[in-house]
Protein backbone atom coordinates (compact mmCIF):
# COMPACT_ATOMS: atom_id res chain seq x y z
CA UNK A 1 0.00 0.00 0.00
CA UNK A 2 1.15 3.20 -1.01
CA UNK A 3 -0.33 6.20 1.28
CA UNK A 4 -1.65 8.79 -0.40
CA UNK A 5 0.14 12.39 0.20
CA UNK A 6 -1.82 15.08 1.98
CA UNK A 7 -3.02 17.83 -0.29
CA UNK A 8 -2.42 21.73 0.36
CA UNK A 9 -5.85 22.34 1.48
CA UNK A 10 -5.52 19.29 3.93
CA UNK A 11 -2.02 20.55 5.23
CA UNK A 12 -3.57 23.72 5.58
CA UNK A 13 -6.61 22.22 7.81
CA UNK A 14 -3.95 20.59 9.72
CA UNK A 15 -2.02 23.04 10.68
CA UNK A 16 -4.63 25.12 11.21
CA UNK A 17 -6.16 23.01 13.48
CA UNK A 18 -2.89 21.95 15.21
CA UNK A 19 -2.42 25.78 16.46
CA UNK A 20 -5.40 25.43 18.47
CA UNK A 21 -4.62 22.09 19.83
CA UNK A 22 -6.65 19.64 17.80
CA UNK A 23 -5.15 16.97 15.56
CA UNK A 24 -6.67 16.39 11.93
CA UNK A 25 -6.27 12.58 11.28
CA UNK A 26 -6.62 10.82 7.50
CA UNK A 27 -9.33 8.14 7.92
CA UNK A 28 -6.76 6.00 6.27
CA UNK A 29 -4.03 6.24 9.24
CA UNK A 30 -6.98 5.40 11.44
CA UNK A 31 -7.05 1.79 11.49
CA UNK A 32 -3.01 1.22 12.55
CA UNK A 33 -3.36 4.91 14.69
CA UNK A 34 -3.15 2.62 18.68
CA UNK A 35 0.01 0.79 17.51
CA UNK A 36 1.72 3.87 15.99
CA UNK A 37 1.14 5.57 18.60
CA UNK A 38 3.09 2.95 20.68
CA UNK A 39 5.77 2.92 18.04
CA UNK A 40 6.67 6.20 18.03
CA UNK A 41 6.80 6.05 21.63
CA UNK A 42 9.12 3.46 21.41
CA UNK A 43 11.34 5.08 18.44
CA UNK A 44 11.67 8.47 20.57
CA UNK A 45 12.40 7.00 23.57
CA UNK A 46 14.96 4.67 22.47
CA UNK A 47 16.30 6.75 19.45
CA UNK A 48 16.04 4.12 17.02
CA UNK A 49 18.97 4.22 14.15
CA UNK A 50 17.87 1.27 11.76
CA UNK A 51 14.78 -0.70 11.50
CA UNK A 52 14.85 -4.38 9.98
CA UNK A 53 11.55 -4.64 8.43
CA UNK A 54 11.00 -9.06 8.08
CA UNK A 55 8.46 -10.23 5.95
CA UNK A 56 7.96 -7.12 3.49
CA UNK A 57 5.19 -8.16 1.44
CA UNK A 58 4.24 -5.20 -0.54
CA UNK A 59 6.13 -2.55 1.35
CA UNK A 60 3.26 -1.48 4.24
CA UNK A 61 5.31 -1.59 7.38
CA UNK A 62 7.86 0.41 5.54
CA UNK A 63 5.05 3.03 4.80
CA UNK A 64 3.33 2.51 8.61
CA UNK A 65 7.31 3.76 9.83
CA UNK A 66 7.35 6.82 7.40
CA UNK A 67 3.77 8.08 7.61
CA UNK A 68 2.34 7.36 10.78
CA UNK A 69 5.56 7.31 13.05
CA UNK A 70 8.08 10.02 10.55
CA UNK A 71 10.88 8.03 10.97
CA UNK A 72 13.24 8.79 8.25
CA UNK A 73 16.53 6.37 9.10
CA UNK A 74 17.39 3.60 7.41
CA UNK A 75 15.21 0.12 6.98
CA UNK A 76 16.54 -2.79 5.75
CA UNK A 77 13.25 -4.79 4.60
CA UNK A 78 14.06 -8.53 3.46
CA UNK A 79 11.29 -9.88 1.19
CA UNK A 80 11.81 -13.77 -0.68
CA UNK A 81 9.30 -13.87 -2.66
CA UNK A 82 10.89 -12.52 -6.06
CA UNK A 83 8.01 -10.68 -7.61
CA UNK A 84 7.20 -8.81 -4.24
CA UNK A 85 11.05 -8.01 -3.87
CA UNK A 86 10.74 -6.66 -7.47
CA UNK A 87 8.11 -4.48 -6.97
CA UNK A 88 9.73 -3.28 -3.59
CA UNK A 89 13.18 -2.16 -5.40
CA UNK A 90 11.22 -0.57 -7.51
CA UNK A 91 9.34 1.73 -4.86
CA UNK A 92 12.31 1.67 -2.84
CA UNK A 93 14.26 3.96 -6.00
CA UNK A 94 12.46 7.03 -4.63
CA UNK A 95 13.73 6.49 -0.82
CA UNK A 96 17.17 6.36 -0.52
CA UNK A 97 17.21 5.03 3.61
CA UNK A 98 15.24 2.16 2.32
CA UNK A 99 17.19 -1.10 1.45
CA UNK A 100 15.86 -4.24 -0.39
CA UNK A 101 16.61 -7.55 0.72
CA UNK A 102 15.30 -10.32 -1.55
CA UNK A 103 15.65 -13.20 0.92
CA UNK A 104 14.21 -14.41 4.17
CA UNK A 105 15.61 -14.68 7.21
CA UNK A 106 15.96 -18.14 9.43
CA UNK A 107 17.72 -20.23 11.66
CA UNK A 108 20.49 -21.32 9.38
CA UNK A 109 21.87 -19.77 6.18
CA UNK A 110 21.58 -21.43 2.74
CA UNK A 111 19.07 -22.20 0.11
CA UNK A 112 15.73 -23.48 2.14
CA UNK A 113 11.98 -24.66 0.57
CA UNK A 114 9.48 -21.86 0.97
CA UNK A 115 5.74 -22.10 0.75
CA UNK A 116 4.05 -19.21 -1.62
CA UNK A 117 0.09 -19.23 -0.69
CA UNK A 118 -2.70 -18.89 -2.55
CA UNK A 119 -3.13 -15.43 -0.67
CA UNK A 120 0.39 -14.34 -0.77
CA UNK A 121 0.27 -12.63 2.57
CA UNK A 122 0.36 -16.14 4.12
CA UNK A 123 3.64 -17.65 3.03
CA UNK A 124 5.66 -19.10 5.21
CA UNK A 125 8.64 -22.05 5.98
CA UNK A 126 5.43 -23.51 7.41
CA UNK A 127 2.87 -25.70 6.16
CA UNK A 128 -1.11 -24.42 6.98
CA UNK A 129 -2.94 -25.45 9.36
CA UNK A 130 -6.81 -25.62 9.03
CA UNK A 131 -7.44 -28.27 11.82
CA UNK A 132 -8.22 -25.40 14.36
CA UNK A 133 -10.03 -23.19 12.20
CA UNK A 134 -11.59 -22.25 8.72
CA UNK A 135 -11.45 -18.66 8.97
CA UNK A 136 -8.18 -18.32 6.38
CA UNK A 137 -9.24 -20.06 3.07
CA UNK A 138 -6.25 -17.82 1.38
CA UNK A 139 -4.01 -19.69 3.60
CA UNK A 140 -2.79 -22.83 0.52
CA UNK A 141 0.15 -23.52 -0.94
CA UNK A 142 0.12 -22.06 -4.61
CA UNK A 143 3.54 -22.86 -5.48
CA UNK A 144 6.89 -23.87 -3.41
CA UNK A 145 10.02 -21.57 -4.61
CA UNK A 146 14.21 -22.50 -3.06
CA UNK A 147 14.47 -19.02 -2.05
CA UNK A 148 17.58 -17.43 -0.13
CA UNK A 149 17.80 -17.58 3.97
CA UNK A 150 19.97 -16.13 6.34
CA UNK A 151 20.58 -16.31 9.72
CA UNK A 152 20.39 -12.77 11.09
CA UNK A 153 23.32 -12.89 12.79
CA UNK A 154 25.29 -13.88 9.40
CA UNK A 155 23.68 -11.13 7.78
CA UNK A 156 24.63 -8.84 10.02
CA UNK A 157 28.18 -9.58 9.63
CA UNK A 158 27.89 -8.46 6.16
CA UNK A 159 26.14 -5.52 6.38
CA UNK A 160 27.46 -2.24 6.77
CA UNK A 161 24.43 -0.64 7.89
CA UNK A 162 24.13 -3.30 11.03
CA UNK A 163 27.37 -2.54 11.29
CA UNK A 164 27.10 1.10 12.65
CA UNK A 165 23.58 0.70 13.84
CA UNK A 166 23.63 0.68 17.95
CA UNK A 167 20.02 1.17 18.34
CA UNK A 168 17.83 -1.38 16.44
CA UNK A 169 14.02 -2.48 15.87
CA UNK A 170 13.29 -5.77 14.67
CA UNK A 171 9.50 -6.16 12.71
CA UNK A 172 9.00 -9.90 11.87
CA UNK A 173 6.21 -11.19 10.08
CA UNK A 174 6.70 -14.51 8.89
CA UNK A 175 3.81 -16.24 9.64
CA UNK A 176 4.64 -18.65 12.13
CA UNK A 177 8.80 -18.75 11.84
CA UNK A 178 9.31 -15.50 14.14
CA UNK A 179 10.81 -17.72 16.81
CA UNK A 180 13.38 -19.50 14.41
CA UNK A 181 14.03 -16.25 13.15
CA UNK A 182 15.32 -14.62 16.55
CA UNK A 183 16.96 -17.99 17.09
CA UNK A 184 19.54 -17.17 14.80
CA UNK A 185 20.13 -13.61 15.58
CA UNK A 186 20.93 -13.94 19.36
CA UNK A 187 24.40 -12.06 18.72
CA UNK A 188 22.73 -9.13 16.98
CA UNK A 189 20.00 -8.98 19.36
CA UNK A 190 22.16 -7.50 21.81
CA UNK A 191 21.69 -4.21 20.02
CA UNK A 192 17.83 -4.44 19.24
CA UNK A 193 15.91 -2.29 21.85
CA UNK A 194 12.61 -3.60 20.98
CA UNK A 195 10.64 -5.99 18.31
CA UNK A 196 7.56 -6.59 17.09
CA UNK A 197 6.36 -10.49 16.63
CA UNK A 198 3.23 -11.62 15.31
CA UNK A 199 2.07 -14.63 17.91
CA UNK A 200 -0.77 -17.20 17.93
CA UNK A 201 -3.92 -18.35 20.09
CA UNK A 202 -5.05 -20.41 17.01
CA UNK A 203 -2.08 -22.56 15.40
CA UNK A 204 -2.61 -21.79 12.11
CA UNK A 205 0.44 -23.29 10.81
CA UNK A 206 1.67 -26.49 11.69
CA UNK A 207 4.43 -26.67 13.85
CA UNK A 208 4.10 -22.88 14.92
CA UNK A 209 4.76 -22.08 18.70
CA UNK A 210 2.13 -21.16 21.23
CA UNK A 211 1.24 -17.94 22.53
CA UNK A 212 3.03 -18.80 25.71
CA UNK A 213 6.15 -20.59 24.11
CA UNK A 214 6.41 -18.08 22.46
CA UNK A 215 6.39 -15.15 25.30
CA UNK A 216 8.46 -17.03 27.13
CA UNK A 217 11.32 -17.40 24.33
CA UNK A 218 11.37 -13.51 24.18
CA UNK A 219 11.48 -13.72 28.10
CA UNK A 220 14.94 -15.86 28.16
CA UNK A 221 16.27 -13.53 25.41
CA UNK A 222 15.71 -10.30 27.95
CA UNK A 223 12.94 -9.08 26.33
CA UNK A 224 9.26 -8.13 28.41
CA UNK A 225 5.90 -7.09 26.39
CA UNK A 226 5.28 -3.93 26.17
CA UNK A 227 1.66 -4.39 24.07
CA UNK A 228 -0.71 -6.23 22.31
CA UNK A 229 -2.23 -5.31 19.29
CA UNK A 230 -5.07 -7.73 17.64
CA UNK A 231 -4.47 -8.77 14.00
CA UNK A 232 -7.43 -11.09 13.65
CA UNK A 233 -10.29 -12.91 15.31
CA UNK A 234 -12.65 -15.87 15.05
CA UNK A 235 -16.55 -15.22 14.15
CA UNK A 236 -17.17 -15.28 17.79
CA UNK A 237 -14.43 -12.15 18.05
CA UNK A 238 -11.98 -14.47 20.18
CA UNK A 239 -8.38 -13.47 18.99
CA UNK A 240 -6.36 -15.23 16.54
CA UNK A 241 -3.16 -13.74 16.21
CA UNK A 242 -2.19 -10.42 17.96
CA UNK A 243 1.08 -8.59 17.17
CA UNK A 244 3.14 -8.46 20.26
CA UNK A 245 5.89 -5.30 20.56
CA UNK A 246 8.48 -6.48 23.21
CA UNK A 247 11.38 -4.44 24.69
CA UNK A 248 14.52 -5.36 26.17
CA UNK A 249 14.33 -5.77 29.73
CA UNK A 250 16.31 -3.12 32.29
CA UNK A 251 16.56 -3.64 36.11
CA UNK A 252 16.04 -0.86 38.18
Amino acid sequence: MTLPPLTIKQTFLTRAAAKIGISIIPTWRLEDLPMAEHLRRIFDHHQVDLAIDVGANRGVYRDLLRHNLGFKGKIISFEPIPRLAHDLRTRAASDSNWIIVEAALAEITGPKKFNVMKTDVFSSFLEPDHSHTSRFSGNTVSEQLTINAFRLDDFAATSAELATAKRVFLKLDTQGYDVQVLAGGVECLQRVVAFQTEISFVPIYAGMPSFSDALAFAGRLGFAPSMFFPVCFKPDLAAVEVDCICVRKVEV
